[in-house]
């Protein structure tokens, strides 16, 4: 993939991880209540969700530095390895220790500037990621299609 692209869903469908049910997928949970509502902003993301009536989320491609997310993993860490969240990170970790993809963390664009930035989906592989000292990590920005 290349940064700052955007991609629709079928463009980027391999590396879209499924859930563990295999029912869903990131995409699925991610635009889930799409756009989010930032309560600072107020109007804005009325605006934005309005201006996006009837189109398309589509995800625009970035590699953040995992510095990005520092305040994220101290406000975050801990509530993702509760209960059993902790064997979820260490299976992520294996996973990409093996070589295996790195699926994206998916985050909504209008959000991405909060800190901590809030994580759509993703989390496990996040602290995963972090963990492993990965130093840039794939992420998706949800959005609105451009108007053509």
């Amino acid at each position: 993939m290349v940064p700052l692209r955007t991609y629709s869903r079928e463009e980027v469908e391999q590396y879209i991880a499924l859930h563990g049910d295999q029912h869903q997928d990131d995409y699925t949970v991610a635009v889930n209540g799409f756009p989010h509502k930032d309560w600072k902003r107020g109007p804005r993301d009325l605006k934005l969700w309005q201006s996006g009536s009837g189109r398309a989320i589509v995800m625009e491609y970035h590699l953040y530095e995992t510095k990005r997310f520092t305040s994220w993993l101290c406000a975050g860490r801990k509530s993702v390895l509760q209960g059993f969240g902790f064997r979820r990170v260490d299976a992520v970790s294996e996973k990409l220790s093996g070589g295996e993809p790195a699926f994206p963390v998916w985050i909504e664009k209008h959000l991405a500037d909060r800190d901590p930035i809030q994580i759509s989906e993703g989390n496990h592989r996040l602290v995963a990621f972090a963990d492993l000292g990965i130093p840039y990590i794939p992420v998706f920005l949800l959005k609105y299609a451009e108007l053509n």
